[in-house]
């Protein structure tokens, strides 16, 4: 073989080398998510992911009443959680309770509702907000639906199919909600900047919400593979 066939092979060999790790770096990135989880899942126990998120909670109600002068937000109960994830909490109701318009479950329906002092300003972003607490609820609803069939699916078929074929073709399936999920949390962070600029807010709280909103995903996620 001659000094320039052997060039030519060589770069060749190289090019398909660095697509090759091209590759693997874009899926990482795109995975990186994911990757981040699978290792949450390992590194973390249940206990300590609750804490995490726990955390970021409180601190995000910390930035609505401190940065959004007039919000006023009431997170759902584990109670009202768990009926908003069996249909038997109406998202518009979930809404209600927790911008105050209606009192919680647990208050009964003989219980007064709070006098309000919002402005109009104030009040479309308690809506706006409100709305991302019942999106966050029915995304975490519609996963753990996911779970229970993927799980019961395993069942039925005796261990005929792998734990990883099922979770693979599921994941898939998640990673279409998940994506209809950060559509619309996307379209709802749009908006409440679109509030915020108009009155002069703070708009960090944007990174807040978005970085609280990926934190919870994350550990959802690492619950889910934990399980299998």
């Amino acid at each position: 073989m001659t000094e320039k066939k052997r060039n030519k092979k060589w770069k060749i060999t190289l090019s398909v080398f660095l697509a090759f790790v091209l590759l693997l770096s874009g899926l990482a990135y795109w995975q990186r998510e994911n990757i981040g989880a699978l290792i949450d899942s390992q590194r973390y126990s249940a206990e300590e992911r609750g804490e995490q998120l726990a955390q970021q909670e409180e601190l995000l109600l910390r930035a609505f009443s401190e940065q959004v002068p007039g919000v006023e937000i009431h997170p759902l109960s584990e109670e009202e959680e768990k009926l908003l994830r069996e249909g038997k909490l109406s998202p518009d109701d979930a809404l209600q309770i927790i911008t105050g318009k209606k009192p919680s479950v647990s208050q009964g329906e003989g219980a007064q509702n709070q006098q309000s002092t919002q402005t109009e300003e104030s009040s479309r972003l308690n809506e706006l907000i409100g709305q991302i607490y019942v999106l966050r609820s029915s995304f975490v609803g519609r996963l753990n639906g996911l779970v229970a069939q993927a799980k019961q699916e395993y069942i039925n078929g005796g261990g005929s199919v792998s734990k990883g074929a099922i979770l693979k073709r599921y994941m898939g399936i998640a990673s279409g909600l998940e994506g209809q999920c950060d559509g619309q949390m996307e379209s709802l962070l749009s908006q409440i900047k679109a509030e915020l600029e108009k009155t002069g807010g703070d708009l960090s709280l944007i990174g807040q919400i978005r970085s609280t909103y990926q934190g919870e995903k994350r550990a959802k996620k690492a619950e889910i593979l934990n399980q299998f």
